[in-house]
């Protein structure tokens, strides 16, 4: 159990520790597939508790093909206001993960 919260690599990426959550459908973006401020303070959480790499869950590319009215849609046509607002979010959900060490 100790080595677990020691250095490690995933191929050549080094992660503070051997944690890593993996990828799941959260279902916090709006109707639309929006990213939404919960979806970011989710993915805080798990950096603040500790987690070493966290893979993001679903993103959808195709907006015809989300698993769920919860699931991130991210396409160059999408309405370009709400495009820049999911980017944004994206952006700002990986400065501040980074800040706790954790890759995302």
């Amino acid at each position: 159990m100790e080595k677990l919260w020691t250095p490690g690599r995933v191929g050549p990426m080094e992660t503070k520790n051997r944690t890593m959550r993996s990828a799941t459908n959260e279902h916090l973006a709006t109707r639309q597939g929006e990213l939404t401020p919960a979806w970011m303070e989710m993915n805080l959480e798990l950096a603040r508790g500790g987690v070493g790499v966290i893979i993001t869950g679903q993103f959808a590319m195709d907006a015809t093909q989300r698993a769920d009215e919860g699931q991130p849609v991210l396409v160059k046509d999408m309405e370009p206001a709400m495009l820049e607002r999911s980017c944004a979010i994206l952006r700002e959900t990986c400065d501040r993960v980074h800040e706790y060490g954790t890759k995302l």
